[in-house]
């Protein structure tokens, strides 16, 4: 049995009692307020996260929070024996395995699970707008002091007992939050959060010492901007195109096709701009249950979509009740045997041939005679479908977009053929016809990575957006949608608790207003468009919404918070990313810079490797532009990254650093991987977005930005979107052009860039 010797002493009513050496670190200064360079002292944490309101919390959390801010501020962290002599690192931990031991179990094989009382927490946050009593008990938790002691222990873990026992402690820590769920750690006001405790599991794992407080890592790279939103750039255009253009378009997803189908009603002429009648679309969005056709779905399903009918995704729902079964549509969405479960037997290669050869008599012949393009994809596998069109002599021309992993919803028995397929889709000589588009840069070299295949990519715009942000509602925040419904619910919380000093410049008194809890979902976007700005708390890797404010001139305040959040979702799962998908790269030496030790170590890499996403032989020319300055780091950075080029033996292939899935959703290991390519999703490389730490400092930066001061900002972000819409625009028309010609090579890159060339 563990001994129970000074552990904390609990009153009846189960509050923590801090004895012994954790007396000394109390402290007489009030914990209620956030203080630092940041955040007006004023802005108070709801007690609920704080704990404010419980003694004995509140003095540890003080003494916490002083002990931590004196070892970050030290130019050299404290060694080893520095912190087991010292009294008060002592004293500290010592408080914290105490507190630890009082809500952590341990069975027999030494397994350890929290106790944390989450039925608490998600109450609390999921009725943001009532008041609710909880019992001192239940108060008591203290969930986010937990893990600040979870943390500190580990951190003495570290410099007695070792990496493994440091390592376990921190990721107890994660499963406190569950590895997400509830991670509201930098909303809390206690000294520690969640990144924190997971750079130091990437540090110990690596054999570096634990550090009490890494830095911060900033949501946007210095170079982001040079990340161009087409490649390759427009070419001069093809000399002859159809006066009219037919489509046929077929996804489960709207989203990622939205510019292109955009393009095609409303930009497609030979001309360029609108032209009506240019182009007819055939559009089959297999969206489930919103489009269901009639003789396709029960009855019930059809009741539910009619729930749908203002949501901007109707008019290209599919009509043809064939098609939509012989997909298997709402099959395919009945998650009973576990997610997706159902699509991928559905998928499998007998089924999915009979599907084929069923779509091939029922659709070839309509295909071959009456459209000019093609549009494919999530899944991509759907893409198969029109394998039989695309070679000698029909040669239809298609468009695969790719915005999930490769595999998603391919059995595991078609990934070889399949992989093969896309290869060959990709590459210039074997199929001029298809181009498979990235859609967002991120994608386009996930591809690569995954394939040795360059493929062009072109990032959401949202040229379907036509409203424009006028704030006749200056004293409404909206919260835009968000898969963590109860993050959001925290910032109504704090907004609750600061009402008095929630305040506009102009005087107003601000609230938030829930898009979909307040609004409701099909709320329009010209009602939204009134609004003073939009929070946003980020997922995906590019959702929707963003480029639909950027697209209206709406300021944005986004989270920071970007490696937490869309890293974690399905286009980076790795499960769908193949069997190499958990490969894993380190960047190049040279590409480190030298420097004091700040936590989690980082590459810089050179300008090259932002502004040239395939990495071509001109790569010698813009070194020596690009790098004039950089010194001798720069090139040899550069040098270590052209050592890729033409490596044969991957994935990964191509110039990206790490690996591009998520391997460890929980955790997010490595971490460098994840925090490195957060910065390449949409919430980080599209310009003008105010990024806020915590809820404490979006209260605080929407109370001192003056409304004319968002006016500017709105100016901004819609002249970069003019520029960048203009540039998507002529992407698509000079590939689109091309594929009608025939040839659209010059949107892809060189055969075997990276991956040897030929065939695998």
């Amino acid at each position: 049995r563990r001994s129970t010797r000074g552990r904390p002493r609990r009153h009846t009513s189960g509050r923590l009692i801090a004895v012994g050496a954790a007396a000394a670190l109390a402290s007489s200064s009030s914990p209620s307020l956030i203080r630092g360079a940041e955040v007006s002292p004023d802005i108070r944490v709801p007690p609920f996260l704080s704990c404010e309101e419980h003694a004995d919390w509140a003095s540890l959390r003080a003494a916490f929070a002083e002990v931590y801010r004196d070892y970050a501020s030290r130019e050299v962290p404290p060694k080893r024996e520095e912190l087991l002599e010292d009294p008060v690192f002592r004293a500290m931990a010592e408080t914290a395995k105490l507190n630890v031991e009082s809500f952590v179990n341990w069975n027999t094989e030494g397994e350890i699970a929290v106790n944390a009382g989450f039925s608490v927490l998600k109450a609390w946050a999921e009725n943001p707008t009532e008041t609710q009593e909880f019992s001192e008990l239940e108060q008591s938790v203290c969930f986010f002091g937990r893990f600040t002691c979870i943390y500190t222990w580990a951190w003495s873990l570290s410099l007695t007992e070792g990496t493994a026992a440091a390592v376990s402690m921190l990721l107890l820590a994660s499963q406190l939050l569950q590895f997400g769920q509830y991670d509201w750690t930098e909303h809390a006001g206690w000294p520690v959060n969640s990144w924190h405790a997971l750079v130091n599991v990437f540090r110990l794992n690596r054999g570096l010492p634990f550090l009490a407080l890494p830095r911060a890592w900033s949501p946007v790279d210095p170079l982001a901007h040079l990340v161009p939103s087409v490649w390759p750039l427009p070419v001069p255009q093809p000399r002859r195109w159809a006066q009219r253009l037919n489509v046929f378009y077929i996804a489960m997803h709207v989203v990622p096709f939205s510019d292109i189908l955009t393009f095609v009603q409303e930009w497609w002429s030979p001309r360029g701009g609108f032209e009506g009648g240019s182009s007819q679309l055939n559009a089959n969005y297999m969206g489930y249950p919103r489009c269901c056709p009639e003789g396709a779905c029960s009855q019930q399903d059809m009741e539910e979509a009619k729930l749908y009918q203002a949501d901007w995704r109707i008019p290209f729902c599919c009509r043809d009740p064939f098609l939509y079964n012989l997909l298997g549509i709402p099959e395919l969405h009945d998650h009973s045997e576990g997610q997706w479960a159902k699509a991928y037997r559905h998928h499998e290669l007998q089924p999915w041939a009979e599907t084929k050869a069923t779509f091939r008599a029922q659709y070839h012949d309509f295909l071959a005679k009456d459209v000019d393009l093609i549009l494919c994809g999530h899944p991509l596998y759907w893409c198969t479908l029109f394998e039989d069109l695309l070679g000698d002599p029909v040669r239809k021309a298609m468009v695969a977009v790719f915005d999930q992993p490769p595999f998603f919803l391919v059995p595991e028995e078609a990934e070889p053929s399949f992989g093969e397929t896309l290869r060959n889709f990709a590459d210039p000589t074997l199929y001029p016809n298809v181009a498979v588009v990235g859609f967002a840069p991120f994608f386009a070299r996930q591809f690569e990575w995954t394939f040795g295949r360059p493929i062009p990519h072109s990032r959401p715009i949202a040229l379907i957006i036509k409203d424009v942000w006028r704030p006749t509602h200056t004293s409404e925040v909206l919260i835009s949608t968000s898969i963590d419904r109860l993050a959001n619910n925290v910032l109504i919380h704090f907004a609750a608790h600061n009402a008095e000093a929630f305040v506009s410049p102009e005087g107003e008194p601000l609230r938030f207003m829930r898009w979909e809890q307040d609004l409701g979902y099909e709320t329009p976007k010209s009602a939204l468009s009134q609004m003073r700005a939009v929070a946003m708390l980020p997922y995906d890797f590019a959702h929707f919404k963003l480029p639909e404010f950027v697209a209206m001139g709406m300021p944005i305040f986004m989270h920071t918070q970007l490696w937490k959040w869309t890293v974690r979702w399905s286009q980076l799962i790795a499960r769908p990313g193949g069997q190499k998908a958990s490969l894993y790269r380190q960047a190049p030496e040279a590409c480190y810079p030298e420097g004091p030790d700040v936590g989690l170590p980082m590459p810089e890499f050179p300008e090259a490797f932002w502004r040239q996403p395939w990495g071509t032989s001109q790569d010698a020319a813009v070194a020596s532009a690009d790098d004039a300055e950089a010194g001798a780091t720069g090139d040899a950075c550069l040098a270590g990254l052209r050592e890729w080029d033409d490596g044969e033996a991957g994935p990964p292939y191509g110039r990206s650093p790490f690996g591009l899935y998520s391997v460890d959703r929980r955790h997010l290991q490595p971490l460098d991987s994840s925090a490195f390519w957060s910065r390449w999703s949409e919430m980080s490389l599209i310009p003008h977005t105010v990024y806020f730490d915590s809820a404490a400092h979006l209260i605080d930066l929407l109370r001192s930005t003056p409304l004319a001061e968002l006016v500017e900002v709105s100016k901004k972000q819609r002249s970069w979107h003019r520029r960048a819409a203009l540039q998507v625009v002529d992407f698509w028309r000079g590939l689109v052009g091309s594929l009608l010609e025939g040839d659209a090579s010059a949107f892809k890159g060189r055969a075997g860039a990276g991956g040897g060339g030929g065939r695998r």
